[in-house]
């Protein structure tokens, strides 16, 4: 299933890691478009609240999500 796109009817934010892309593509259909929702979610907040930009990366092989600006907290993993 690796490569495959997930589909979804939002316009999700384009991804900033390939690895992130490719691992979000090893989900199933359901379980991907929950996880990018709650990606969007997390982007879209981040923004709102002005905490900067979020950086997408790989902690042992899950997706997370840091403030790529101030380093500040602690990286979020989204996986199911």
């Amino acid at each position: 299933m690796a490569g495959v796109k997930p589909k979804s009817s939002r316009t999700d934010p384009p991804f900033q890691n390939a690895r992130v892309a490719d691992r979000s593509a090893e989900y199933t259909p359901a379980v991907a478009a929950k996880l990018l929702h709650l990606r969007a979610l997390m982007i879209a907040s981040a923004k709102a609240e002005e905490v900067g930009p979020l950086e997408e990366m790989l902690t042992w092989k899950v997706p997370a999500y840091l403030n790529s600006t101030t380093k500040a907290g602690t990286a979020t993993p989204t996986d199911w």
